[in-house]
């Protein structure tokens, strides 16, 4: 069990905290200006009127649920930026084919007339 509150006489900046032993509530003693809790492996710390929490694995605080909603809106957008990027190079290289291949049919028309002239001169001459 984990409690936090803000007792009197400890400023807004910070909290303290107690676990609960064999019946009876016991003071957490803070790691750096935060409160560890041992279930989650985490420290929790009095951020203004919030408390956040703080992974010292990866020394950095969790994102609060607005963080994350804006965090999850900002991969979207740019995902979908992706996407549109991805289709305009997609477009752009299909009409580069349909221009070879436009290209290609106009060449082999070309030869094909060609060859039909050089056969009309070759009977002629």
């Amino acid at each position: 069990m984990f409690s936090v509150r803000s007792p009197v006489g400890v400023p807004e900046s910070g909290a303290a905290g107690y676990r609960l032993r064999r019946g009876r509530y016991t003071p957490i003693a803070p790691v750096a200006g935060r409160l560890p809790s041992k279930e989650l492996g985490l420290h929790l710390e009095a951020a203004g009127s919030q408390l956040r929490f703080y992974d010292p694995g990866h020394a950095g605080w969790l994102p609060t649920p607005e963080e994350s909603r804006r965090e999850t809106i900002a991969a979207r957008r740019q995902a979908e930026a992706e996407a549109a990027r991805a289709e305009a190079a997609r477009r752009r290289a299909e009409t580069a084919l349909e221009q070879k291949d436009a290209a290609l049919r106009q060449a082999e028309a070309e030869t094909q007339r060609l060859r039909q002239e050089l056969a009309a001169l070759r009977r002629q001459g």
